[in-house]
């Protein structure tokens, strides 16, 4: 952690966090995601019956101000197999409702958390597209550095692909 950074604690979704969740931590009152209806809702019964996994980031005051959620890949708009993908990392970064969290180590204790619930359950370990954040991708040993133009191919054996929030990749290192 670095220095100056308060504790991050990540945590499995509990049922009382599921409507938080269901309009991605955009709970002020307007917030496009909270007049979506129960879309998210009904996505997320029946993706969790495939496998999906939600973890959120809570800051030292217990408030939550990021999450992720991966699911393996056969499930998911990706091809492969024995990995996890990664459809969503979002650190809430408005200054309405919750408030801006980024800049505080959340984005990177999820991915983490992510990283060491797949190696527990024997998935392979996560990588992510250089993209996303050079510090990250490198240190998650992709070689590519970021690139403009058109999304690359796939290749040894990682899957790039773009997610609601941007590009991630999962695959062996």
């Amino acid at each position: 952690m670095r220095a100056g950074l308060r504790p991050v604690q990540v945590v499995d979704l509990a049922p009382e966090q599921e409507p938080l969740y269901f309009v991605c931590l955009e709970d002020w009152h307007g917030a496009d995601l909270a007049q979506a209806g129960d879309h998210k809702a009904r996505w997320f019964r029946r993706a969790s019956g495939l496998g999906l996994r939600v973890k959120l980031a809570l800051d030292a005051d217990g408030r939550v101000g990021g999450m992720i959620h991966y699911l393996p890949i056969e499930h998911s708009p990706a091809i492969g197999r024995g990995l996890e993908f990664i459809l969503c990392v979002w650190v809430h970064g408005h200054a309405r409702g919750r408030g801006d969290f980024r800049g505080r180590g959340m984005g990177t204790a999820l991915l983490d958390a992510a990283e060491a619930d797949a190696r527990a359950r024997g998935a392979a370990p996560l990588d992510l597209d250089p993209r996303l954040g050079r510090e990250r991708g490198a240190r998650l040993g992709a070689a590519a550095p970021p690139r403009a133009g058109p999304r690359p191919r796939p290749r040894r054996g990682r899957v790039h692909a773009r997610g609601a929030h941007g590009p991630v990749a999962a695959g062996p290192r």
